[in-house]
């Protein structure tokens, strides 16, 4: 065999995959989805819209789509399907499928971790940080598509390190094509996963392209996996109701360049916010601090408390707000907002400021911590992990290319769940850093900030759970009082599967399959108390709407609340059924 190059010096062994530590981490993340209990029988944010396309496959064995996803969903509907006959076709049944996705998810990102040359503290710690954030756990308890899409980028990345520690070319061919084919079979979930034949498999191949049969085989694979995504996509492009994702906006404003400045800040700090168990470790490696640090933590506490303060005053109370992305963890709780149920129940713009200034904070030390003079020795030539390089070429192009696809969305809104395969790419990264520039050991103060963010990802998680089960009981209960459902509006999750239920479809304006399927209103629904939603719900005649908090656009009714308790406060909560006032000039929906 040649001489091997420092670009394509390969790791003699790989970690096991299936550990006890790696179990340890599935597990308690199963006993903190397990405390959540995820069981209520409603759609929670848009798994809503999976959940039906998989109802509809289990009884029709086709994909039928209804207006909503932008996903292709693939395998996932198989899945949820399995579950849906082992387990009950409804929301709870197929939603619980997602369940071992998670688990799969905590083991494949451990095993990265130490095949990357993460030690057992920083492997465990680093499972740990990404599977029991609130993000994670949220998203873990619902039929969404975002932890299926993060288990097929982590899958691939680790078959592409099984490659590159294959003792033969043979066996490094075999295991490449393998991370090549099983992305594109399950990358069906979510277009955007298929990265990893594009983008991931390929820079693996470059980096063991003296070795024999690599090469032509990853072009064989490569052109493959092309013509099959564009068959896949014209497939799904074909289906009824299936919504096309346009990459750029047809016309640029000034409004939209300020939007996308805007949202790209947000994914920086909501990132940020994400990690921030590790982040806290650069207070501690230089801890206690000296007299010039703490004068320039002063400094960064006294700026940003000044700006607060003066954009409270000039009327811009909710600045704290637009730091973070939103959409999963917004001020109001996990998967709540101002516009759910007229939600009232928010954490207080001080405390929201108070977190931003804490995240900066601690980035700066992290930063300052890494650029400190090493102090610990350097890591080994002969290192049987992966070295930094071979890591950069595997990781930094897909970085770089998931953030371009993200790059037309920063011109309209982000969301927060987009940043999962952003937060697992940087948790490497940060590991490393921290094990060879700081400590081999996780200070007690990293271990302490995880377990307060994911006691308050349970008890977030748990609380949407809670009042989606009132949400159901109320519900219902106005049904059985003779009130026909479609002239109930009970938020998003609600209203979409009462329109799809009545319709057939969601009225989506940016439908164009079939021809002529979107039907614009002709109600105005602008002004302090419109409705823009309303737009995708033309099949309603709303009389009744559930609320949680007093609204100037409403009036409440004597219809009985439902009340139900959270573990975080206020503890005693309620919703109760409010009408509409009439609002002047307002065009009657035909």
């Amino acid at each position: 065999m040649p001489q091997q190059t420092r670009d394509e010096r390969r790791f003699e062994t790989t970690h096991k995959l299936f550990t006890k530590d790696a179990f340890s981490c599935a597990l308690l993340l199963a006993l903190c989805l397990l405390v959540i209990w995820p069981v209520a029988e409603i759609g929670i944010n848009d798994d809503w819209s999976y959940i039906l396309t998989t109802q509809a496959f289990v009884h029709t064995h086709h994909f039928i789509y209804n207006g909503w996803a932008t996903a292709m969903l693939g395998w996932q509907v198989f899945w949820g399907a399995l579950f849906a006959q082992l387990l009950r076709p409804d929301f709870v049944g197929i939603r619980l499928a997602t369940i071992p996705i998670a688990l799969l998810t905590a083991i494949l990102f451990h095993a990265i971790l130490r095949n990357f040359g993460m030690n057992r503290a920083h492997a465990l710690f680093g499972t740990l940080t990404l599977t029991l954030n609130p993000l994670f756990l949220s998203l873990s308890a619902t039929f969404m598509t975002d932890i299926p899409a993060l288990l097929v980028v982590l899958l691939c990345v680790y078959l592409c390190q099984r490659a590159l520690a294959a003792q033969d070319d043979i066996h490094a061919v075999l295991w490449l094509a393998a991370a090549a084919l099983t992305n594109l079979g399950l990358g069906t979930v979510r277009q955007v996963t298929w990265l990893g034949l594009l983008i991931i498999v390929p820079c693996c191949a470059w980096l063991m392209r003296r070795r024999r049969y690599v090469v032509p085989a990853t072009i064989v694979l490569w052109i493959v996996g092309v013509i099959s995504i564009k068959l896949l996509i014209a497939w799904f492009f074909r289906h009824p109701y299936s919504i096309p994702l346009r990459l750029f906006p047809k016309t640029f404003d000034a409004v939209m360049i300020w939007g996308l400045f805007k949202n790209l800040g947000q994914l920086t700090t909501t990132s940020l916010l994400l990690t921030l168990p590790l982040l806290v470790t650069g207070i501690a490696a230089q801890w206690p601090p000296k007299r010039r640090q703490m004068l320039g933590a002063f400094a960064v506490v006294l700026i940003l408390g000044t700006f607060y303060v003066i954009s409270k005053r000039i009327g811009v109370p909710a600045l704290a707000d637009s730091f973070w992305t939103g959409n999963i963890l917004t001020p109001y709780g996990i998967m709540q907002g101002a516009d759910l149920f007229h939600s009232s129940h928010r954490i207080s713009p001080i405390w929201a400021m108070g977190m931003f200034i804490l995240v900066v904070l601690c980035t700066i030390s992290f930063v300052q911590a890494i650029y400190r003079p090493r102090t610990l020795p350097a890591v080994s030539a002969t290192s049987p992990e992966i070295s930094w390089y071979a890591m950069n070429v595997l990781l930094l192009p897909f970085l770089a290319c998931y953030l371009v696809l993200l790059f037309p969305l920063a011109f309209i809104v982000l969301f927060d769940r987009y940043l999962l395969e952003i937060v697992a790419v940087l948790l490497i990264y940060m590991l490393r850093w921290h094990q060879e520039r700081i400590s081999p050991r996780i200070p007690a103060i990293a271990t302490a900030t995880l377990v307060v963010v994911a006691l308050l990802g349970v008890a977030g998680t748990h609380d949407l759970f809670t009042m989606a089960r009132a949400e159901v009981r109320l519900t219902n209960a106005m049904q059985q009082a003779g009130i026909p459902r479609t002239e109930i509006r009970g938020g998003f999750d609600y209203d979409t599967v009462t329109e799809v239920y009545t319709a057939g479809y969601l009225n989506d304006p940016h439908l164009v399959n079939p021809p002529g399927s979107f039907q614009p209103l002709r109600t105005d629904e602008s002004g302090p108390c419109g409705d823009p939603f309303l737009v995708y719900l033309p099949a309603m005649n709303i009389k009744y709407e559930v609320a949680s908090g007093p609204s100037p656009c409403t009036v409440p009714t004597d219809f009985p609340a439902q009340i139900y308790r959270t573990w975080l406060p206020p503890a005693r909560r309620e919703l109760y059924v409010v009408t509409r006032k009439p609002r002047e000039g307002a065009t009657p929906k035909p």
